[in-house]
């Protein structure tokens, strides 16, 4: 895979530069649009994290994780404090 995210790359080498360690990547865009519009940069994004990740070592690679807090909200389909919570615990 050839990519070239030049400024996404800037951004989290600033980002390992200034807090070191593991990144965790949260993306709260809508996954079910009736027309795709976030959609699209969604796609975009993971593919962007999957391509910069190849360049670092396993254990230093940024976890993706996707959660469309929107749609979760309006269907009250699973805790959302509890959800963010796990996510905080899982990165620290």
């Amino acid at each position: 895979m050839h990519c070239f995210y030049t400024t996404a790359s800037r951004h989290f080498d600033d980002l390992f530069a200034r807090y070191g360690g593991l990144i965790m990547i949260l993306n709260l865009i809508k996954k079910h649009e009736s027309v795709a519009r976030e959609l699209k940069l969604s796609v975009e994004y993971a593919q962007c994290i999957k391509c910069l990740n190849q360049f670092l070592l396993r254990d230093k690679q940024m976890i993706y994780r996707t959660w469309d807090m929107s749609r979760t909200y309006k269907e009250k389909m699973q805790d959302m404090i509890g959800y963010l919570e796990d996510i905080r615990e899982e990165s620290i």
